[in-house]
């Protein structure tokens, strides 16, 4: 081989090779500029509409605003994207908090699966950004997080990818009810995620009393009951989180077969919005009947909360 055809093949090899490389460079940038490492798996994800469907939500352009925070622990440390923290109120609290235990929700799923080992999965209904899932999936849990707002589960979509939990963690964009029906679902239109809630005949206004929510938009979702969305865990040993602005009440009531068939040792119900209400005696009825007691965490004590008045119960209650 004579010496110019030998120069020709080295000059198309470079040419290659640069091609290449800036391909490479290219696919990769959308999970660089996410501080990510590149040709990661996105992680499980549906839409629930009588019967999964498969989805990807994750969608990293539309994130290139969002923020990283870490949340310190003695274990290891919980990084999370979130919305922006001067509108929205969840990604307020994380973005200004320095520690795990700083975030009263996790502080108390942190507490209970220290304790209980042996859970198989947490299920996390109303994930918003998903601090809960997060934090379950890197103490090892499998983790079905469901949110009905797309733009929570893209930030809870990076964070997964960003930690490598893609093996742990389920993402579902739905809504969990009483049954399978037609609802309304509410939201904010000022950038607060943190507000949104169902809109059905079986809430009202006036179980958000005292709320400055301003809920400008309103779209149509289909709403699932527990036992038909999940119906592959009733042999687990279950944690539930139930964080869903004033309609946990309408989660429960869907939830009877679930608990019957599912092992469900603990639930985190966000009770804020039930406290001196019918939704609120309903809830412990519902919860009690499942063999449940209701705790809290206080001065680092965990306290019985059957002798106090439900009236005056904190907003986040452990039921085990």
């Amino acid at each position: 081989m004579n010496v110019k055809r030998k120069a020709w093949i080295a000059r198309l090899f470079l040419r290659w090779v640069k091609f290449t490389l800036v391909c490479v460079l290219l696919l990769s940038l959308p999970m660089f500029y996410l501080n990510m490492k590149p040709y990661r798996v996105m992680p499980k994800s549906f839409i629930y509409d009588d019967g999964w469907q498969h989805r990807g939500v994750c969608n990293f352009s539309k994130i290139s605003a969002a923020q990283i925070t870490t949340l310190h622990d003695t274990d290891f440390e919980l990084n999370m994207f979130v919305h922006n923290p001067k509108m929205d109120q969840i990604s307020e609290i994380l973005y200004h908090s320095n520690n795990l235990k700083d975030v009263p929700s996790a502080k108390l799923v942190k507490a209970f699966l220290d304790v209980f080992t042996d859970i198989d999965y947490v299920i996390d209904i109303g994930a918003h950004i998903g601090s809960i899932s997060i934090l379950s999936a890197m103490m090892g849990k499998k983790v079905v997080a469901i949110d009905a707002d797309k733009e929570n589960l893209n930030l809870l979509c990076s964070s997964v990818v960003n930690s490598s939990l893609q093996k742990n963690v389920v993402i579902i964009h739905g809504v969990v009810g009483m049954s399978h029906k037609a609802v309304t679902w509410a939201y904010q239109t000022n950038g607060n995620h943190s507000g949104n809630y169902v809109d059905t005949e079986d809430i009202t206004w006036s179980q958000k009393s005292g709320s400055n929510w301003s809920l400008e938009g309103r779209a149509p979702f289909m709403m699932d009951n527990m036992i038909d969305m999940l119906p592959n865990m009733t042999t687990s040993n279950v944690f539930v989180s139930i964080d869903v602005n004033g309609y946990e009440n309408i989660v429960l009531s869907g939830a009877h077969l679930f608990f019957k068939k599912t092992k469900v040792r603990g639930v985190l119900i966000n009770f804020k919005y039930h406290k001196s209400k019918p939704s609120g005696s309903f809830i412990v009825q519902i919860l009690k009947k499942t063999g449940l007691h209701p705790y809290c965490y206080l001065n680092n004590t965990l306290v019985n909360l059957e002798r106090y008045k439900i009236s005056n119960w904190p907003d986040q209650i452990m039921w085990i």
